[in-house]
């Protein structure tokens, strides 16, 4: 077994959902230990975060917040989240900036 600490995500959001995303790798779970979501744009952008906690499972929703301008928002609601092999989360926000770290432990 081996536990690596990582970047799970990092980088500008898109609106489309599908367009970011983190899927942890076959015979590895994740669990995410902090993830943050800034909007530096001009204007109110909505964050809607998902997941699939497995590669069988549904999508849920888990966060669905209004940013305002220079505003960040912690993710509270996914610190420790695990994620199965070929589970996933995905974020949406047009021009949020994102920054996801975890844990990835492999079998």
């Amino acid at each position: 077994m081996s536990i690596v600490a990582k970047v799970l995500k990092d980088g500008l959001l898109t609106a489309t959902i599908t367009d970011t995303q983190y899927t942890a790798p076959t015979l590895t779970r994740a669990f995410v230990k902090q993830c943050s979501v800034m909007n530096s744009t001009a204007g109110v952008v909505t964050l809607v975060v998902k997941a699939k906690l497995n590669s069988g499972g549904t999508f849920r929703t888990i966060i669905t917040q209004n940013l305002a301008v220079n505003q960040t928002y912690p993710c509270f609601e996914l610190i420790n989240l695990g994620v199965e092999p070929g589970g996933v989360i995905e974020w949406s926000g047009l021009n949020l900036e994102l920054y996801c770290t975890g844990l990835e432990v492999s079998t």
